[in-house]
């Protein structure tokens, strides 16, 4: 009897989950996805001074139920890379001094549109009273498979790009 109610659950849990995996989106190599073709996931502390300069800030975090080590937040402007071990692990773009994949934040949903044209036409709202879309763009790892943990996330209004962030589904 217990095994029947665990596969039931099973089938209805999963079932229901990951809505993104039935969609179809474009995907760009990890390679790609360097911050203005210099830095990206894995880049080491010291690439990112050399690159971007002295940051304006970094900024301490860690909690202590979830976290085993702490990251850094170094900021530029508004945008940030977060490092773990002196290594990027992740980052937000929101002002136009940086691009990624030739767009940059204020450029035309269009050239958005254009380049993505699946990503762009699976666009979503967080919420039904939200103002802005996500876009989400699959990364293929270095092995060559495409990854449904790994994405470019896209944040846009009607007219333009207001971020671009890299993330990881946990």
């Amino acid at each position: 009897m217990n095994y029947l109610f665990l596969l039931i659950l099973n089938a209805v849990f999963f079932g229901s989950c990951n809505d993104y995996e039935t969609k179809i989106i474009d995907y760009v190599s990890i390679d790609s996805t360097m911050v203005s073709n210099r830095v990206g996931i894995g880049s080491s502390e010291t690439d990112l001074r050399i690159v971007f300069g002295k940051p304006d800030s970094v900024v301490k975090y860690f909690d202590p139920i979830i976290d085993e080590i702490p990251s850094y937040y170094y900021y530029y402007g508004k945008t940030y890379f977060v490092l773990i071990s002196n290594k990027v692990e992740s980052f937000k773009i929101t002002d136009n001094r940086f691009e990624l994949l030739d767009l940059h934040v204020g450029d035309s949903v269009k050239k958005l549109a254009e380049k993505y044209p699946a990503s762009y036409s699976e666009k979503f709202k967080t919420d039904k009273n939200s103002n802005f879309f996500l876009v989400m763009i699959g990364i293929i790892t270095n092995l060559g498979v495409k990854s449904d943990n790994f994405f470019i996330i896209f944040k846009i209004n009607s007219e333009q790009i207001l971020s671009i962030e890299y993330w990881e589904n946990p």
